[in-house]
């Protein structure tokens, strides 16, 4: 393997156990074991758990980004992208379980640690304007009324879904519910009815 195939199957290892045990269990020891290499090997590329943990959660981003991104892909109206994409985080597929695992541990472990804050906060900020980019683009294509504040109305949206993502990671809510949830409040927020063939 390359150095950049190592140092993909050691964030994947890490995102795998802190999927598995959350960042309390995140150890270079455990680290190791799963990807099968050597805690050398670890060191080598993170110097510490907590550079390990922040580089995880930013490599699990990606991932869930990318496959965001492939879902909406080719969709022609921008409501039905918007509909799709924040949808999508309330799936059950793994790639966003894991990805809202390791959300969850960043945000957790950012309250006491000013450098993964500083991932999640860009995170964030990314997350919303993705959400703000897609209701412009709605409002030009006409698939939804001109909004006042678009980022406003992102923020309130990706607030709605990440406490989703945590309800149901917590069991207290399941996949379909939280859809509709969503959609519920893209219609209020948006004051659009939502076709039922409405990609999700």
């Amino acid at each position: 393997m390359t150095m950049t195939d190592r140092e993909t199957a050691i964030l994947e290892a890490a995102c795998r156990v802190i999927a598995r045990e959350g960042a309390d269990g995140l150890r270079m020891g455990a680290v190791a074991r799963e990807a099968g290499v050597s805690s050398a090997l670890i060191h080598y590329y993170f110097a510490t758990r907590s550079e390990l943990l922040q580089h995880a959660f930013e490599h699990a981003d990606r991932e869930a980004d990318k496959a965001a991104t492939e879902a909406i892909e080719g969709i022609p109206v921008a409501l039905d992208r918007l509909v799709r994409l924040l949808v999508v985080y309330a799936a059950a597929d793994r790639v966003f379980r894991e990805d809202w695992i390791l959300s969850v541990e960043m945000w957790r472990s950012a309250i006491f640690d000013d450098r993964l804050r500083q991932s999640v906060m860009e995170s964030n900020r990314a997350w919303v304007g993705q959400v703000a980019g897609l209701i412009e683009h709605a409002a030009e294509d006409g698939s939804i009324p001109p909004v006042d504040d678009p980022e406003l109305v992102a923020l309130r949206l990706t607030a709605l879904v990440d406490g989703l993502g945590l309800q149901i990671l917590s069991g207290l809510i399941d996949n379909d519910r939280a859809a509709d949830v969503i959609r519920s409040a893209i219609e209020q927020e948006l004051s659009v009815n939502l076709a039922k063939e409405t990609p999700v």
